[in-house]
């Protein structure tokens, strides 16, 4: 093969070769795109749940960053105090920040503690005490590696009970019959209302075994 044919053919290569890897660039910047997407989604998904309880979107807003990244964040409120929070767990899933979140509400609800300050949040959320009431702080227990059930149970609460309320509370708060103020200034009450009229399920007695006598068959 001479050097021209050689030549040749690395030139048909390299330019066929292009068409690819354009192609699998613009799959890359796609996947990204689409990444951080959902990656703000689930953030403001979250800080419009969640704005009620911190008292601005501006608070729930840092308190999701600080928590998925596991850094400090600052909570203010509409007193003029403020507090920093340092998270005693690592960084978070989204999914973990919104059970943190809705553990730390039901606590706050369950203590009849309505509209929380900024430290009576920091309270709930890392441990402390609010008058007389001691808190061990939801993510102070995460931190020392327990599960999610676990720390519910701890805290007089049901894991399940406490999720499926906080869900139905914000798919009904968002329905498009209310205007947004009106709906999140309406999310915990729903939610304290839920957490006080649910049944629970007691159990059930098995009944008594009837013992049926055995009978011979006749001619026997």
């Amino acid at each position: 093969m001479t050097k021209l044919t050689k030549a040749c053919l690395l030139g048909m290569a390299v330019v066929f070769s292009i068409p690819a890897f354009s192609g699998a660039m613009a799959e890359t910047f796609s996947t990204s795109d689409t990444s951080a997407a959902q990656v703000n989604s689930s953030q403001e998904g979250l800080a419009t749940k969640y704005s009620v309880l911190f008292g601005s979107d501006e608070n729930a807003q840092a308190v999701i960053q600080g928590l998925s990244a596991g850094t400090p964040f600052l909570l203010t409120d509409a007193e003029g105090g403020s507090v920093i929070v340092t998270p005693p767990t690592h960084h978070m899933g989204y999914g973990n920040v919104n059970i943190t979140l809705a553990l730390a509400d039901s606590q706050l609800v369950k203590a009849g503690i309505d509209d929380p300050s900024a430290a009576d949040l920091k309270v709930a959320l890392t441990g402390g005490s609010i008058g007389d009431l001691s808190l061990p702080g939801i993510l102070t227990l995460r931190s020392r590696h327990m599960g999610w059930g676990q720390i519910a149970k701890s805290s007089g609460l049901n894991l399940g009970r406490v999720m499926s309320g906080m869900d139905r509370v914000h798919h009904e708060a968002a329905s498009p019959d209310k205007p947004s103020y009106e709906a999140d200034a309406s999310h915990r009450d729903m939610h304290r209302i839920q957490m006080d009229t649910i049944p629970r399920v007691e159990p059930v007695e098995r009944p008594e075994r009837v013992e049926i006598p055995h009978v011979s068959p006749p001619g026997r």
